[in-house]
């Protein structure tokens, strides 16, 4: 765990050494250093850092030595045998599997950070602290459906969506939760309202009550996921690893409302690249994940495709470093010019060392969850 802090500080202190939201280069700059920092460790981590990496490694070894004609006497979908078999034939050593998925985290994570939110340097930071680069090193097939629904969100966006679709049919060829996604398509361009929230308690609460009925109903769209109904996992063995996620996304979704709200009130409210109307329902489709991850864990595993917008979300903070007008006074105190003062709102700070501090007691009571502690290298 100490590695990571001293990732995560390390950082910090270049990124309040560093006006990195001064001007797009800058922006782009801490984005590329940290993701670049981001993309060596992932990839140089040994197959013991995350629960899942082994499972992947062992994969990767396997599915390069048998014929595309036996695709079936694997479990993973299409897209993921044919990246093992391509890869297979560039190298035989599966941490090739790891360097390629590195490159699509830092790649993707990086340039929807750059496209989407206001604050950078905040964005990286939380990555980390939010557990999220965590999460990513053990979800495989779900991180790389991701990778790819984050590179179509932009033809989303703009009301190209024929062309997502085609994306999320693509992100489905690696892991099949993907089809998820199109709940987008419905969202996007939607006004949110009161009765929105209104509505999202009693529907809630109603699928928790039928969970099992709603999941059997799942099954008939995704029948390979049938086997976890009479599973251990099944029925929520994580409750309480669960609760906190609920918890952690309402303090995310409540302070993001905070933060544009106290914008609305001032003179720096700023058009978002991505419409916070739809950043809301998207955290609405997190927090349903996570309630229903309780009465079933497997639920949960599709929380990644909507845990990303946490960092947009959250991206209305203040700068690490602000430049504010400091009057200057003559001897007789009246105000002969300014001069611009380098200071450091008490927000944003806040945020990352609330964060950091969540980070911690996961990984030093659970490290277990996911596994990425301690961290080692492969070699």
């Amino acid at each position: 765990m100490l590695f990571y802090l001293c990732f995560g500080l390390s950082f910090l202190l270049f990124f309040t050494a560093v006006q990195t939201e001064a001007d797009e280069p800058s922006r782009v700059l801490a984005a590329k250093l940290f993701f670049f920092a981001v993309f060596l460790f992932t990839a140089l981590r040994s197959p013991e850092v995350g629960n899942d990496t082994i499972q992947f490694y062992n994969a990767y070894s396997r599915i390069r030595e048998i014929p595309w004609t036996e695709r079936g006497s694997e479990r993973y979908e299409a897209g993921f045998f044919a990246l093992c078999k391509l890869l297979g034939m560039i190298s035989p050593h599966p941490q090739t599997l790891l360097f390629f998925t590195a490159w699509m985290i830092s790649f993707s994570v990086s340039r929807f950070l750059r496209l989407y939110s206001r604050n950078v340097s905040l964005g990286c930071l939380l990555f980390l602290f939010l557990n999220l680069w965590a999460v990513y090193m053990n979800l495989m097939r779900q991180v790389l459906a991701m990778c790819i629904i984050l590179f179509f969100l932009e033809s989303l966006l703009k009301g190209r969506k024929m062309r997502f679709f085609f994306g999320v049919f693509l992100a489905s060829l690696f892991h099949r939760s993907a089809w998820i996604c199109l709940i987008m398509l419905v969202m996007y361009g939607r006004r949110f309202t009161y009765m929105t929230a209104v509505f999202f308690v009693p529907f809630t609460l109603l699928c928790f009550w039928q969970y099992d009925k709603i999941f059997i109903l799942a099954t008939l769209l995704l029948n390979r996921y049938s086997g976890y109904i009479s599973s251990e996992r099944f029925g929520g063995s994580n409750y309480f690893g669960m609760l906190l996620n609920v918890c952690v996304c309402l303090a995310i979704l409540l302070y993001g409302i905070f933060l544009r709200r106290r914008d609305a009130k001032s003179s720096r409210q700023v058009q978002e690249a991505l419409p916070a109307d739809f950043q809301l329902y998207m955290l609405l489709c997190c927090l349903f994940c996570y309630i229903l991850g309780t009465r079933m864990y497997i639920l949960s595993r599709v929380s990644p495709y909507f845990t990303i917008f946490y960092l947009p979300w959250l991206g209305m903070e203040k700068p690490l470093v602000q430049m504010e007008e400091m009057p200057l006074r003559s001897l007789d105190g009246k105000i002969s010019g300014k001069a611009l003062k380098r200071c450091y709102p008490l927000g944003p700070f806040a945020v990352v060392f609330i964060s950091m501090i969540y980070f911690c007691v996961i990984h030093f009571f659970r490290p277990e969850w996911q596994g990425v502690v301690p961290y080692r290298f492969f070699w």
